[in-house]
């Protein structure tokens, strides 16, 4: 064994620390001790003759404490870290509930060929995850056929950026960089979602524990919501929560409600489905499902949690809520959520809809391409509000300064 103790330098003198750190041999016979040769490391402990004197710089307890509702303040690091663990929780829950619904269509004993959301339900995976090639680059045709492996490469392969196990990472980093702001309990959820698919597993084992991630982010939601006290550090977390899931909800409806070539009640039940909105539509319409009433419901319904309405509500509370009450006009980040809900409210649903007499209502191309444009322009308004964030309360980069005088 090798020992290395450490001695620190005063006035009087030198003072051996109570401790240290040695390096073992991994036998007795062995008289070079190396790491590299099986060699291990190890703390060493020096037992003082007297309990240590325990000195702490929290305020006395006989002394009362001022009473006080501050301490909330928030720095930019952490307001970030916040602001990305509400955006990751909702990435990770909207990949999960997508990722869920298709592997129940594939594993499910009453799939028919006539199941014409099998194809937009996989190409919105690709859509929603960003791990292109996927379902619409060179080569779909043939993952399109056997999706297999390009789903288990979604769900499980933590180095491929977009995938589910690459945002469960990124949300247990971030998770665990703010654990002083949320509950011991969070803590454990958070713990219990980096447990999650760490092993490879065939599809139903994949199914299996989607079922247990989205579990474990909705009480993840409910503890932070009943946990955080409602300051700056809340308000980011909700930010991220909101935007991410208006982001999420964009991107589900232009890459199946527009993009898809088939548009029939498989498809609507589908998005019902991923939104988490199938029995809120059946006890409100209790009829076939209809693109009308489920483009009403997931887009404009702003007493919907789940629909992009909502969350823009949300979004411009939460928003105006960061600024200063004696702020003389709207901050820029008010102007696009504020523009971004007035474009919501402005479309009329009833224009992707035309039935002609004695016929079924189909999708009119007038109606569908206001649609497509409501919803791109959506898209960039939620990307210019987080840049509009990101560059206002977490960007600490300070403006350039000329050093030299031109003359």
């Amino acid at each position: 064994m090798v020992l290395r103790s450490f001695a620190v330098a005063r006035e009087e003198g030198y003072v051996v620390m109570p401790g240290g750190l040695s390096r073992v041999a991994p036998s007795a016979n062995t008289w070079v001790v190396s790491n590299q040769l099986g060699g291990v490391s190890k703390d060493i402990w020096v037992l003082a003759s007297e309990p240590e004197r325990q000195v702490s710089l929290l305020t006395a307890t006989q002394q009362p404490v001022a009473l006080t509702r501050d301490g909330d303040d928030v720095p930019g690091r952490v307001a970030d870290d916040l602001f990305w663990l509400g955006r990751y929780t909702e990435r990770t829950e909207g990949g999960a509930r997508l990722l869920r619904e298709v592997l129940l269509r594939l594993l499910g004993s009453d799939r028919t060929p006539q199941d014409d959301s099998w194809s937009p339900l996989l190409r919105a995976v690709t859509y929603q995850t960003g791990t292109l090639p996927g379902f619409i680059g060179e080569g779909a045709d043939e993952r399109l056929h056997a999706p297999e492996r390009e789903l288990l490469s979604v769900i499980l392969d933590r180095k491929r950026v977009g995938s589910l196990r690459y945002d469960i990472d990124a949300l247990v980093r971030v998770g665990r960089s703010v654990r002083d702001r949320l509950s011991t309990d969070s803590s454990r959820v958070i713990n219990g979602l980096n447990r999650e698919l760490l092993r490879p597993c065939e599809l139903t084992g994949a199914l299996e524990a989607l079922q247990r991630l989205i579990i474990l982010l909705a009480a993840f939601a409910g503890l932070s919501g009943e946990s955080m006290s409602r300051g700056q550090g809340w308000r980011f977390l909700e930010i991220g929560r909101h935007l991410e899931r208006a982001v999420h909800t964009v991107t589900l409806l232009r890459s199946v409600f527009v993009a898809a070539s088939v548009r029939t009640s498989n498809v609507w039940e589908a998005l019902l489905a991923v939104a988490h909105s199938v029995k809120t539509y059946r006890r409100r319409y209790r009829s076939q499902v209809q693109p009308g009433a489920v483009l009403d419901l997931l887009l404009l319904d702003e007493g919907n949690p789940r629909s992009v309405g909502y969350q823009l509500l949300q979004l411009e509370e939460l928003v105006a809520a960061l600024g200063s009450d004696a702020a003389p006009r709207r901050s820029t980040a008010d102007r696009f959520t504020l523009a971004a809900l007035t474009q919501l409210r402005l479309f009329d649903v009833a224009s992707l809809t035309a039935p002609p007499a004695g016929q079924s209502a189909k999708q009119s191309p007038d109606g569908l391409a206001a649609l497509k444009a409501l919803l791109e322009q959506l898209a960039s308004l939620l990307a210019q509000l987080s840049d509009e964030l990101t560059r206002r309360y977490f960007s600490h980069a300070e403006a350039p300064h000329q050093l030299v005088r031109i003359v």
